[in-house]
């Protein structure tokens, strides 16, 4: 059988390379077995390193992991924020800190390039009053605003239902764009989350 497999590759063309490993005294050579040097392929539908994926679901919110060739790949919980017509306008991505002095928690919220940058970002759960964040930079996809979150403000968003996030955009600024922010499923998606060193 393993004769006839091996015609079998030389005759559909196949290249294994050299053959030979060593050769004993009495003349006999041992080759080496073709099935080694195969290459099994892997799914069209596997992450490439770099890559970002959905590792798990929970209610509103993505685990999204970065694939890497690491044991662990690390992740963040994502959620896309949508206009009134579904549209995609920015997106909030959360991690937890450990070894900070205040902060437990931080986000990268993204919005549009022609966001108002003096106007600032505001984030509010239920109707309170929220805070303001500077933005930090801007780049192809958007503007970023890199937020720090303490115990309080991740107790209000365990607790609440509704999330707000406001923005001003460049042309009207006069108008305020409002997103929601889905809290269904916050408490198992922040627990599930990676821990990143603050140092």
């Amino acid at each position: 059988m393993g004769k006839n497999l091996l015609l079998l590759f030389t005759i559909l063309g196949f290249t294994f390379g050299s053959m030979t490993k060593a050769q004993d005294t009495a003349g006999s050579v041992e080759t080496a077995n073709p099935l080694e040097q195969l290459d099994m392929g892997e799914s069209a539908d596997a992450p490439r390193i770099g890559q970002r994926y959905i590792k798990e679901k929970f209610g509103a919110w993505d685990l999204v992991c970065v694939e890497t060739d690491a044991e662990k790949d690390p992740c963040s919980i994502t959620q896309v924020l949508t206009d009134q017509n579904a549209n995609p306008v920015a997106e909030f991505s959360m991690f937890r800190l450990s070894g900070g002095d205040e902060a437990v928690a931080a986000a990268n919220v993204v919005v549009p390039l022609e966001t108002l940058l003096t106007a600032q970002l505001l984030i509010s759960v239920d109707g309170a009053i929220g805070r303001r964040y500077n933005y930090s930079f801007c780049h192809q996809q958007g503007c970023v605003a890199q937020v720090g979150f303490n115990k309080d403000d991740i107790a209000s968003l365990k607790n609440g239902l509704t999330a707000s996030i406001e923005l001003v955009p460049a042309a009207a600024p006069n108008r305020v764009i409002t997103l929601n922010l889905s809290l269904s499923g916050f408490i198992p998606a922040y627990e599930a989350v990676d821990i990143v060193a603050a140092n």
